[in-house]
């Protein structure tokens, strides 16, 4: 077996991000599949991560304006804009061709300020008609839109709900959500107000939304959707991939820097998702990539048997 580099650490990640779009997407109902998603689908994490895994699977265009056609108006563009500057070249590019679709296709005005002038068109394939039923357990922070309205508390509380009664604070919320810290703590503060969400008087304070009251309404079953990060797992993946092809021709111990250099920036993803990764310490040199390799292995591994 050849020795690994950061270019093919990269792609095996990517090759595993790709199952995980199709089965999260087919948790939003938006395509059959045969292992649809339970754990909550980040709806603006998945929408910029199939724009950026776009050339890896051709067909994810075709399902992206279907999308735009039937759920456009349960995207937050707030927070789309938000999370864009995190991801890709490529996504961000290609997120213009995705709000001129929203706009046009799913009329929703609310993305004119994104549309990219010359927008592309359907590409090969039958045309989709776009889905109309968002009932899953997987699609708990759009049912939450639906219902409450886009915006940030529909979004905290589906946060919550996916914390499986855990207590987290205003801190681990805003770090979850990509909203601002001083808008989490007063949407915080309206859904205590409100008897949505349950204060703790911790240090610091710390919120949980009880389930018991909330199963009744939304009705998500004995093994309720959890909520991954998932959208810090697709920032690191980005991140591994611009920084392989930067150095796609050069020696392995400059690839091991570049690929410390990402780790490091983007431990969370792991630790927050209970991946365990060892430090960009633990080998030296170019035999760091043999470290990392193993630990993107297990991160593949993990999102395919309990992730999604």
């Amino acid at each position: 077996m050849s020795a690994p580099t950061l270019p093919s650490i990269a792609a095996g990640l990517r090759a595993a991000l790709v199952e995980v779009l199709w089965a999260q997407w087919g948790g939003l109902e938006a395509w059959p599949t045969g292992k649809p998603a339970r754990s909550v689908v980040d709806p603006e994490a998945l929408v910029l991560a199939s724009l950026w895994l776009e050339p890896e699977e051709a067909r994810l265009w075709r399902l992206l304006r279907v999308w735009a056609a039937g759920g456009a108006r349960y995207l937050s563009v707030q927070r789309i804009k938000n999370l864009a500057p995190h991801y890709p070249a490529a996504a961000r590019a290609r997120l213009g061709d995705f709000a001129r679709e929203c706009l046009t296709r799913g009329k929703d005005a609310r993305w004119k300020p994104l549309v990219r002038v010359a927008a592309r068109g359907a590409g090969a394939g039958k045309e989709l008609e776009p889905a109309t039923r968002i009932t899953t357990p997987a699609a708990l922070v759009l049912r939450l839109r639906i219902g409450l309205g886009v915006g940030i508390k529909a979004d905290v509380l589906a946060y919550l709900l996916g914390s499986a009664g855990a207590r987290r604070t205003g801190r681990d919320v805003a770090l979850a959500t990509s909203y601002a810290r001083r808008a989490t703590d007063r949407a915080l503060e309206e859904l205590v107000m409100a008897g949505f969400v349950t204060a703790l008087a911790t240090s610091p304070v710390s919120y949980r939304a009880p389930e018991d009251r909330w199963e009744p309404l939304l009705e998500l079953g004995k093994d309720p959707p959890y909520w991954w990060h998932w959208d810090l797992l697709y920032r690191f993946a980005g991140a591994l991939g611009e920084a392989a092809e930067e150095v796609r021709e050069a020696s392995p111990f400059l690839q091991a820097s570049r690929a410390r250099d990402v780790m490091a920036a983007h431990y969370a993803a792991f630790d927050l998702n209970a991946v365990p990764a060892r430090e960009v310490t633990a080998a030296p040199g170019e035999a760091y990539l043999a470290v990392l390799a193993a630990d993107v292995e297990e991160l593949g591994r993990r999102m395919r048997r309990n992730m999604i």
